[in-house]
């Protein structure tokens, strides 16, 4: 005999288990294109020597780097976005 508490504690372990799964399971992305409007300091600029940087550039490089994918950085204006 179980008890209720036991029950709902195995039964989101399980749903916890099963999304692991179904996370590990799907393809890897290889690439990730951002689109970015570098006139908007602090979130996107360019540096004089023609480099982006910026909130959205740093927040955009962190999550390629933990997907381990390459990101590309497409330049555009924000309203054909």
């Amino acid at each position: 005999m179980t008890t209720p508490g036991f029950s709902r504690l195995r039964d989101a372990l399980m749903t916890a288990v099963l999304a692991g799964c179904a996370f590990g399971a799907q393809a890897k992305i290889e690439q990730v294109r951002f689109a970015v409007d570098p006139t908007y300091p602090p979130f996107e600029s360019k540096t004089p020597q023609g480099k982006l940087v910026g909130f959205d550039i740093d927040l955009g490089n962190a999550l390629c780097q933990q997907m381990q994918a390459k990101c590309v950085w497409v330049e555009s204006q924000f309203d054909g976005m």
